[in-house]
Order: C-alpha cells, then structure tokens, then sequence
C-alpha cells in the first residue's frame, strides 16, 4: 500500500539538534512506517522564508511536493505531482481571529477550507458545503520533550477521501507549520500557535 492509501496518519517529528532542515516519520494506525517527509532547504532558503517539503512512501518514492515562495503579505504554498504538475494551493486569510487557509485546486477555484480553533493545536477541513472532511491534531509528545525540544506529533484523520485530492490534504498540517511558524519567527520544528 502507499501511503496515498491510508486515512489515518500519525507524523512525528525526528528529534534533530542544530538542524537546517526537518524530517518526520509517518506511521499507520498500527505504528508500521509507511513513509517520510523531508524539507529540502538551506540557510538562506530558510532566512527568506522560502521552504520545499518532499513526501516520500515507505520505498522511498517521491509521492509530491508542497512549497512556499517568498511573500510578505500574501502567504501560500503550492503543491505538485511527482511530475512538478500543480495540484492545488494554500492560502492564509490574513484577517482572522483564528487561523484560517482557504484551499484551492489547480484550476484556481476555491474547495475547502482549513481552519483552526483558538490555541491552533486542532484543525479541520471543510469542502465548500461546509461539510468536514479531516481532523488534524496535534498530539503531546510528554514534558521533556516538549520543552527541550522542538519535535512535534500530530495525527490527521481522514473522513472523505475523495472530495479533496488527498496529497493536499495530507500537506495540510504542514502547510499550517510552514505559515505559523513564520508568523511567529520560530525556528525548528513544527509548533502549532500557543505553544
């Protein structure tokens, strides 16, 4: 199975110190790895706020890409086929009490949409009949960890499969870590607002 083919994700992040770039771990339900996401970036990349994010099944094949150009104001991340074809985009509503990112297809037209709850440590997404198609969370990894380190978990659950091309709503949480993680001038791992 690829990892396409699954509806429940659970990503951890690789615990990694005086790191540039980040790796997670995806498992199944059953805790079996069913493949890897690594963020292809160096310092400068980085210092512009300019990211790549790779998805990788367990064979290491290149599944698709999410990345996110420079920008000031109008904040997005694109995503692409195995074949550098867009599939669809992000893009962060930039007056909002709680995080909010309308999603669209490649055509340009809105679909969904992923929003937040206050603190950001849960989200979903939602088709334009506002029906709910995922559930991200993000899950404590313990208290050492979290305060020693930056490496996060999160699990995203999948209810409706095919009324969103399932590659952005897996990108989702990392969409949301890309963003906030600007926003709020961390470095490192992925850290949902208010933590």
């Amino acid at each position: 199975m690829s990892l396409l083919d699954y509806n429940w994700l659970f990503i951890k992040e690789q615990v990694r110190f005086l790191r540039i770039s980040n790796v997670y771990d995806v498992y199944d339900q059953n805790q079996n790895k069913i493949g890897a996401v690594k963020e292809k970036t160096n310092f400068l990349k980085k210092l512009l706020g300019k990211y790549t994010l790779e998805f990788y099944d367990k064979d290491d094949r290149l599944l698709f890409t999410a990345k996110k150009p420079f920008a000031f104001i109008k904040k997005k991340v694109f995503i692409y086929d195995s074949n550098s074809q867009l599939l669809g985009h992000f893009y962060k509503k930039i007056i909002a009490l709680i995080p909010q990112f309308l999603i669209f297809s490649r055509e340009g037209q809105q679909i969904g949409l992923l929003k937040g709850d206050f603190f950001a440590w849960n989200f979903q997404i939602e088709d334009m009949q506002k029906k709910r198609i995922a559930l991200i969370n993000k899950i404590f990894s313990g208290a050492l960890r979290e305060f020693f380190t930056t490496a996060d978990s999160y699990q995203i659950m999948i209810y409706e499969p095919k009324s969103i091309d399932k590659r952005l709503l897996i990108a989702a949480p990392f969409v949301v870590d890309i963003i906030m993680k600007e926003e709020q001038g961390r470095k490192g791992g992925f850290r949902f607002r208010g933590m």
